[in-house]
Parts: structure tokens; sequence; C-alpha cells
């Protein structure tokens, strides 16, 4: 197990990766732009180009296991105006 290079509120970002951005910032209480700079860093610093790589490569590396990636039930929210 290599060292995360990830921040803890990154590491955050990527427990909800099955969330959309605005379900995420919502749920840590940020701003969806946060959680957009967020990702842009953990992409950058992982070398990964989605998601799904960056969840795979946190899994492989140990940094966090399958129990720890929150569910998301829906990737898109009906917005009520």
């Amino acid at each position: 197990m290599s060292e995360c290079p990830l921040t803890p509120r990154q590491l955050d970002c990527l427990r909800l990766a099955a969330l959309s951005n605005k379900q995420v910032a919502r749920r840590l209480g940020i701003r969806l732009q946060t959680v957009k700079n967020h990702w842009t860093a953990i992409h950058r610093r992982l070398g990964t180009f989605n998601r799904a790589q960056a969840m795979i490569l946190a899994q492989r590396e140990g940094w966090l296991s399958a129990p720890d990636f929150e569910a998301g039930e829906a990737r898109h929210e009906v917005e009520e105006y």
C-alpha cells in the first residue's frame, strides 16, 4: 500500500463518486465549484481521467475499500423550482 496523495476532503469526494457533483456539494456542505476543483485535483494527482479509474486505483492501492464508497440512488436529481 502506497501513501495516499489525496487530502482528506478529496478522499471524501472520492467516497461519494457515485453521486452527482451537486449531491456531493450538498452532502459535504461545500460549493459546487469546490467539488469540481477537488475532482480536477484528484485526477491530476492520480493520473486518472474519470471517477471509475480513480475509484479503482484507490481500491487497488488500499486507500479506500469497496464499503467506503457510498452508493448513489440517482446520478441526476430533479430540481424543484
